[in-house]
């Protein structure tokens, strides 16, 4: 599918070594101009820990950008 967007220019608000915070100057479908916002998140790993039989370990921490602990 063909990007119905046309991009008009683009700017880096945020940047460090884990993640960029992009903001794009667009032009819509229906021609309206708007901003499109999105993260660009470095490559990374996750672990998913099993046991020797199997069973899922979930680790409780804090997420600071949720403001509350996760699993």
């Amino acid at each position: 599918m063909k990007n119905p967007f046309a991009l008009l220019g683009s700017n880096v608000i945020y940047d460090n070594p884990y993640v960029t915070l992009v903001e794009d100057q667009i032009v819509c479908p229906d021609g309206s101009a708007g901003v499109f916002a999105f993260t660009r998140i470095k490559p990374g790993a996750i672990i998913l820990a099993l046991s020797a039989d199997r069973k899922v370990c979930l680790v409780r921490e804090y997420k600071y950008a949720v403001g509350r602990a996760t699993l």
